[in-house]
């Protein structure tokens, strides 16, 4: 299988001799036909004992390059200038800006801290039942059995005896 066939820059095998009765004809611009080798060629080293071992060093190669092509793209052709210093007004506004951001972000961070603060605790008017079950909770955690205890059989507010639940009234 494969051969000496050569390549630019892509993988140095040649086609697979049963796949080249699979490839239709068509005329390809020199790029698809680029492509089309490619991927021939990927396909029979696949095949081969070391040709994954291969395909994986020319991919990451070729994402290496495309990388780096894209870097140089996007990085400015010149090297970074130092910024020029400040004058003593600018640094003093800089500084007035920087404190007033920091007193800006300490102001929203306490606002969010009441905001968490509060956000648990009842807003509604007091209910019998919850101004009866309020010392107990203020003690701490009650087992959700106690809380529904109270809550359904209450003699006074519980559920069972504001409501006709059991059909007798």
């Amino acid at each position: 299988r494969g051969g000496g066939g050569g390549g630019e820059g892509g993988i140095s095998r040649s086609i697979h001799p049963s796949l080249l009765h699979e490839m239709p004809s068509v005329d390809l611009s020199p790029s698809e036909q680029a492509l089309r080798q490619q991927l021939l060629n990927s396909a029979t080293l696949t095949e081969t004992a070391k040709g994954l071992d291969e395909l994986i060093r020319e991919t990451g190669a070729a994402m290496s390059r495309h990388r780096k092509i894209e870097f140089e793209e996007v990085a400015p052709q010149s090297a970074p200038q130092e910024p020029a210093p400040m004058t003593p007004e600018e640094e003093a506004l800089r500084k007035a800006q920087l404190e007033a951001e920091a007193a800006a972000q300490a102001e929203r961070v306490e606002k969010a801290r009441k905001e968490r603060e509060n956000a648990f605790r009842y807003k509604g008017t007091p209910t019998p039942l919850l101004e009866e079950l309020r010392p107990r909770l203020q003690m701490g955690p009650i087992p959700v059995n106690d809380f529904m205890q109270q809550a359904l059989a209450h003699p006074k507010h519980g559920y069972y005896m504001q409501r006709d639940v059991f059909g007798t009234k």
